[in-house]
């Protein structure tokens, strides 16, 4: 089944981090993809650790798109494509895949949007598959199971605080 979870608030991440934690506990193989992040988050740091769940990140999410010139939202592409690639081909030995940030993936054309829907038409019978992101595309959520929507009533970031380790990242 295809779970969604998507919005503009805060928890997206780590609501699809807490059903790997589920699905570990109940002896589940899970495989997380990062998209559009570095991979350093305090939650993903505990869920390597678990022998069970396998992490694809990039190791160049350094900055966010709009921040990127043309060679680098190049290269980002590559990157993130390759993780997608990566995902497919090591699909089959996961009952749950997490494709973290894939919403916003689609949205800044860094994957391939007819690939990803053929492997989701594929797997969404064979393992459970999150999707996390705001504004997720139409095609995706008319073939989500299950559709989340965190909904920001009030944010620290509006206020000029940056993000805090242990609580945001």
């Amino acid at each position: 089944m295809i779970h969604i979870y998507c919005g503009d608030g805060k928890g997206k991440t780590s609501a699809a981090f807490g059903a790997a934690i589920r699905a570990v506990g109940n002896d589940m193989k899970v495989l997380i993809a990062q998209f559009l992040k570095c991979g350093t988050s305090g939650e993903l740091e505990i869920l390597r650790s678990m022998e069970q769940i396998t992490v694809f990140v990039s190791d160049r999410a350094d900055q966010f798109i709009w921040n990127m010139n043309e060679q680098e939202l190049v290269e980002a592409k590559k990157v993130n494509q390759s993780i997608l690639e990566e995902v497919i081909e090591n699909a089959d030995q996961f009952e749950m895949i997490i494709l973290d940030e894939m919403a916003a993936a689609l949205q800044n054309d860094m994957v391939d949007k007819a690939k990803l829907i053929l492997f989701l038409k594929e797997y969404q019978n064979k393992c459970e598959i999150i999707i996390t992101g705001r504004n997720p595309a139409s095609e995706i959520l008319e073939l989500a199971d299950y559709i989340t929507e965190m909904k920001k009533i009030r944010h620290p970031f509006d206020r000029g605080i940056s993000a805090r380790k242990g609580i945001e990242y």
